[in-house]
């Protein structure tokens, strides 16, 4: 968790897309109190594993809504 949300991993946002529960429930929840932020790399797992343009158009409308973290080095 960071100070803004939770970063939710590709797994479970997949999860998540499916429908697949608790993660579906839990991913929901904190997306209707704003609470999931999410990084690039997450981002790029998840369009690659994209099967067809309606997938490809809700997954980009939802990281439209999300905070993206940038991730670098210490």
């Amino acid at each position: 968790m960071t100070k803004d949300g939770v970063i939710v991993d590709t797994s479970v946002l997949i999860d998540f897309l499916k429908g697949t529960e608790p993660c579906a429930g839990m991913v929901s929840r904190l997306l209707e109190k704003n609470h999931v932020v999410t990084t690039g790399l997450i981002i790029a797992e998840l369009l690659q594993g994209m099967k067809n343009l309606k997938e490809e158009k809700f997954i980009a409308e939802l990281f439209l809504s999300l905070t993206v973290l940038e991730v670098g080095t210490v």
